[in-house]
């Protein structure tokens, strides 16, 4: 342990754990997050989870589609795009969509739209997304954005639908 942080060697390889230590200079109990070294953000959702959520974004997907096709033939007026995925992501964050959208675009840039990127180099080799890629890749960025729980796979989940569904390129580009 070192003089400056005495609870560093408390830390050692554990990364989701609470270290308690007490500091010499102020006598207060300090709470200190540390991360396993082969603990990776594409844990966020268990495999079964994956499975799950995959088969939802599917889904939602083949719904918007048909919707897309009956307003086509219709005629109608047509809403914006991908309304309902939109409205999942207000109700689970209480934030409107636009600004959310905007938030995340921030967050995944390096991964999704920059040269050297995960989800990115995947995009420009096969012109698709794996739906489990982007869940494990955008799971850990909704995470460090504070999101958890239902949440997290309600949110998850439209937000791979909604880039599916508009395009990476057109996502990255910030159209709505």
């Amino acid at each position: 342990m070192s003089a400056a942080f005495p609870c560093a060697g408390a830390l050692g390889n554990d990364l989701l754990r609470f270290v308690n230590c007490r500091t010499p200079s102020f006598g207060t109990l300090f709470r200190h997050v540390a991360l396993r070294r082969d603990r990776t953000m594409e844990n966020v959702f268990t495999q079964e989870q994956i499975e799950d959520l995959t088969g939802e974004i599917n889904r939602q997907l083949r719904d918007l589609s048909a919707a897309e096709s009956a307003t086509l033939r219709a005629k109608e007026p047509s809403r914006p795009r991908a309304s309902r995925q939109r409205e999942a992501i207000e109700t689970a964050t209480g934030q409107d969509a636009a600004t959310f959208l905007s938030h995340f675009r921030a967050a995944a840039r390096k991964d999704l739209c920059e040269q050297g990127g995960i989800l990115h180099a995947q995009w420009q080799k096969f012109h698709d997304l794996s739906s489990k890629d982007m869940l494990k890749t955008f799971g850990g960025i909704l995470v460090g954005m504070g999101l958890a729980g239902s949440t997290l796979a309600t949110v998850a989940v439209a937000i791979c639908v909604y880039v599916l569904y508009l395009g990476v390129e057109a996502f990255c580009a910030g159209e709505d």
